[in-house]
């Protein structure tokens, strides 16, 4: 009698999630008929077991050889699609109907569908667009400006880092922190040019700031899996501290905003001209001009400034974290940095963005540092704004889509020997910088150049400061 009593009770609790859970049973039989992505067993409420909480990303690439390059499964109550295949991630983030954003705790209740990373819809599309050109802009201007001024502010960061660096006498240290300054320093240049100086207080506060976001993994984190855990301890505190850095940064965001127009009507004054310096001043232009482009507010420049920082800060000082790890392993790669930088550069000036278009070999060892680090195992999360025929399979609306970075710059017949560090990968036979489409670490569709061009070009600079300065 008590065997039949436990599995009617198992029988019921079933139902009652399926319940609660409307999509999760026609899923689950569309899955039986291959109508949708085939994946590994899942369950109501609490979906598929086995997911690493930490190396989710591992476990992405296990279960890809054993279902292929896409595959689907839920993620609490999520339903998620993840793609490790190149050609399908390259085709599906180039299709408008994988242009949303997730829906789920981060997104919606912590950025409120503003800023770069997490809008959507109409909104998502006028500031994607803005962005590209702005971005684009602003590191060509970089390149090429006559003026001081443009490049006078990443020259005061780049000797902030030195001086910490020598300040040391040549102890053994840890630079995670001196690389974060530079890299708020560097972001902050980016969004608000000229505001923020090595010496400023607020680089530390931002550096504090940031560090509950870092915490939880956007993609596969427990309170994106199961939302309702932010109303519970110890959960509960960790979104409060997270709500708190994204509120207190857009409060910072919005004084820097104010002291850059402060900054820009002096410059006025004396110029007798407004020069487009920096992503806020772009932006208030925008707002300016007559435009029946709605997105642009004032909420929106200071989330899109605070986001820029905030992004900025984790990629950068991070890329350059494991830029100096590298070269301390590598010794033969670091010195033959230090020959292109002796050769191109030479000991009277200190490198600038106009190098980067020479520094083939640097841009080689930045973009085999992306790769092989795997600091980005995945990129910001997709999801379907509508019903779509995919590889063969249907990919319902409001689909939540990974791009599992790791598997494919880890994949053996895309690079041969990915276990290995191996800048050339990245040169051709005339010793030039070679791209390759294989990498991901920043995304494959439109939206990558967000966290790509400039920061990189940037970063680039500052780690050929570095070997300058050695």
């Amino acid at each position: 009698m008590l065997p039949l009593v436990i599995s009617a009770f198992v029988v019921a609790l079933v139902l009652i999630l399926c319940l609660l859970q409307r999509n999760f049973v026609p899923l689950t039989i569309d899955g039986w008929f291959c109508k949708v992505p085939p994946g590994p067993v899942c369950w109501p409420l609490i979906g598929a077991r086995g997911v690493d909480p930490i190396y989710s990303w591992i476990t992405f690439t296990e279960w890809a050889k054993r279902y292929g390059g896409i595959f689907g499964l839920f993620l609490g109550s999520e339903y998620t699609v993840v793609l490790s295949d190149i050609n399908l991630i390259r085709s599906a983030l180039s299709k408008p109907s994988f242009e949303g954003r997730p829906l789920g705790t981060i997104s919606r209740s912590l950025f409120r569908g503003k800023g770069l990373g997490f809008a959507d819809g109409k909104l998502y599309r006028e500031q994607r667009k803005f962005a590209v050109n702005t971005l684009h802009h602003l590191a060509v201007n970089s390149c090429q400006s006559d003026n001081p001024d443009d490049t006078t502010g990443l020259h005061e960061i780049y000797a902030a880092l030195v001086d910490d660096f020598a300040s040391t006498n040549g102890e053994p240290l840890d630079p995670m922190h001196f690389l974060q300054k530079a890299s708020v320093l560097v972001s902050c240049d980016l969004a608000h040019k000229g505001v923020v100086k090595p010496d400023d207080p607020i680089v530390e506060d931002i550096i504090t700031l940031y560090k509950p976001l870092f915490s939880i993994n956007v993609s596969t984190g427990l309170l994106n899996i199961h939302p309702w855990l932010k109303h519970f301890p110890p959960y509960r505190q960790s979104y409060q501290l997270m709500q708190k850095a994204v509120d207190h940064g857009r409060g910072i965001a919005g004084k820097l905003v104010e002291q850059g127009r402060t900054l820009r009507e002096k410059r006025a004054q004396v110029n007798q001209e407004k020069t487009l310096f920096d992503y806020a001043s772009a932006f208030d232009r925008k707002m300016l001009s007559v435009s029946e482009e709605k997105s642009f507010t004032e909420e929106q420049l200071i989330a899109a400034a605070a986001e820029l920082v905030m992004a900025g800060e984790e990629d950068i000082h991070a890329m350059m974290y494991w830029l100096v790890l590298f070269m301390c392993m590598y010794p033969d790669i670091q010195e033959r940095a230090q020959n292109v930088l002796d050769e191109l550069v030479g000991p009277t000036r200190q490198p600038s963005l106009r190098d980067n278009g020479n520094l083939d070999y640097i841009e080689a060892i930045v973009m085999e540092s992306l790769r092989f680090s795997n600091f980005v195992p995945f990129p910001l999360p997709r999801r379907t704004t509508e019903d779509v025929q995919f590889s063969g399979f249907r990919i319902p609306k409001d689909t939540v889509v990974i791009t599992n970075a790791y598997a494919v710059h880890f994949d053996e017949e895309l690079w041969g020997d990915p276990n290995v560090f191996r800048p050339e990968r990245f040169v051709d036979n005339m010793e030039k910088f070679r791209a390759s489409r294989n990498a991901i670490a920043f995304g494959a569709g439109t939206s990558s150049v967000f966290f790509h061009g400039d920061f990189c070009g940037r970063t680039r600079s500052l780690h050929s400061d570095q070997h300058h300065e050695s």
